[in-house]
This record gives C-alpha cells, structure tokens and sequence, in this order.
C-alpha cells in the first residue's frame, strides 16, 4: 500500500510539472518555407489566389483524391472560400477563406480546422528578373497546454506539407 501511494504522488508531481512547463511554451507558432520559381508572379499568383486552382498543388489533395470540396463566395481572391471533408487522419475536415488579396503581391487566409481558433496563412510573391519568390507562411495561437506541446512539432509537420506543395506549385508553374 505504500508504495501505491508513492506512486501515486509521482504521478501527480509529473501532471503538475507537465502543466507548469506547459504555461511556458510558446503559445504562438509560425511555420515559413519559400521556393522560387523561374515565372513571373502574375502566371503564379493565380494559383494561390483560386481554389479551385489550389488544389492542383496542394499537399493535402494528393494525400487523398475522394476529399470532397465545396467552393462559395467569390470565385477568386477576397471572399472566395473552400471547405473541405475528407476521412484521411492528415485532411480531416476545415475550411479556407481569402480574407485579403493584392494582385502579384500578397494573400491572407483563414483556416478553420474545428477544433482550435481560426488560424492565418499568406502567401507574399516577390519577383525579381523573372523570378518568383514565393512564400508561405502558417501562424497559429495554441492557448492551452496540451496544444503547445503539440505546438513544439508543427514546424516539422506543417513545414513538410508547405515544402511539397510549394514543389508541386514550381513543378505545375515552370511546366505550363
């Protein structure tokens, strides 16, 4: 019986200090990856700007071809949205809206997973001689602490979907 009880008294010194250590991680996470792409930025603003034309690049399409989309508001730019469904654990289920576009220049979205607060993507596209730096940028608030943990490993796996859809997106720009 005494040693249940030490036990037990671990355990809980474990969950306290798990919860303290969890106040301190950063409740803020930003992930950014950048590829440039031999086009000017007006063949590959569009890309980004359509969602319809997005998921011919993205990451999560490829993962899974039965996810269902439906498309709302406008076709292009501020005010166009995606929902998504999809029975793939990495797709799940969410919703993206442009919440602000300037032409060849920058994209803001919001995503909504269901299950944390909206978070924002952009989009900025720098060209020089031809060429088109774009970068994607993800940014979250994890509020509690479970989710900051989570949080520390985001940069890895949000981080690797933006590398391959930004590939696919140079990929689909240079070829046409």
């Amino acid at each position: 019986m005494k040693y249940v009880k030490y036990i037990l008294l671990g355990l809980l010194g474990f969950m306290v200090l798990f919860g303290v250590i969890g106040l301190f991680l950063p409740s803020n996470q930003t992930v950014v990856r950048e590829v440039s792409i031999n086009a000017p930025a007006s063949k590959v603003f569009p890309y980004a700007n359509d969602y319809r034309k997005f998921n011919q690049w993205s990451p999560w399409a490829k993962l899974d071809p039965d996810t269902v989309y439906t498309f709302s508001g406008a076709e292009q730019g501020v005010g166009a949205k995606m929902e998504w469904s999809s029975k793939h654990e990495h797709v799940g289920k969410g919703a993206q809206e442009i919440l602000e576009s300037r032409p060849n220049e920058f994209i803001k979205t919001r995503l909504d997973f269901g299950f944390n607060d909206p978070s924002t993507a952009t989009f900025t596209f720098e060209e020089s001689s031809g060429t088109t730096t774009v970068t994607w940028t993800f940014e979250t608030y994890l509020g509690n602490t479970i989710s900051r943990y989570f949080g520390m490993m985001l940069d890895s796996w949000v981080g690797e979907s933006y590398e391959k859809g930004l590939s696919s997106l140079k990929t689909l720009v240079e070829s046409s």
